[in-house]
């Protein structure tokens, strides 16, 4: 992890939804949204809007071959923002061989691989947040092509 990073911009273009239509689930075309949206303060710092950060099924590059067939490759992430990098910039960031980034990404925040098996009662996996040993989240920016669709995660109270 890097302490340091000197960018050669001081903001970017920031989003806080990103709407698109998903034709591969359920066998027809359905609107999907993911949501990013920090908390609002007004000017007595009083809180106006809650902050609302989806979590989306990601294609990630490894395949896990101890999941289902549906989630191979597949994991959970908590969209925390939707950005891109402004393009006058990019070739100060990328040496000319490279591929410039895609023009929108999304910083996410992982949740861990799939369990093996979804559990016998209720037939959901278990996840948890993912976390790096100095107990900082692990998180990565990934295109927005490679987020498939927002999903809900149930709590399992009691243990």
């Amino acid at each position: 992890m890097a302490n340091f990073i000197s960018l050669p911009f001081s903001s970017i273009p920031v989003w806080h939804r990103i709407k698109f239509q998903n034709e591969e689930l359920y066998g027809k075309k359905t609107l999907n949204v993911v949501n990013a949206h920090p908390q609002r303060l007004n000017s007595r710092q009083q809180v106006i809007q809650a902050s609302h950060f989806d979590v989306a099924l990601i294609q990630a590059n490894t395949q896990d071959s101890n999941t289902h067939e549906y989630l191979k490759g597949m994991r959970l992430g908590r969209v925390r923002v939707i950005f891109s990098l402004p393009e006058n910039t990019l070739d100060k960031i990328f040496p000319a061989n490279v591929t410039p980034p895609p023009a929108h990404l999304a910083y996410v925040e992982w949740f861990s691989k799939f369990t093996r098996s979804p559990e016998p009662y209720l037939g959901l996996f278990k996840v948890r947040r993912d976390v790096l040993n100095n107990g900082s989240r692990n998180a990565s920016a990934v295109p927005l092509e490679m987020i498939r669709h927002s999903v809900h995660l149930f709590p399992k109270w009691g243990g």
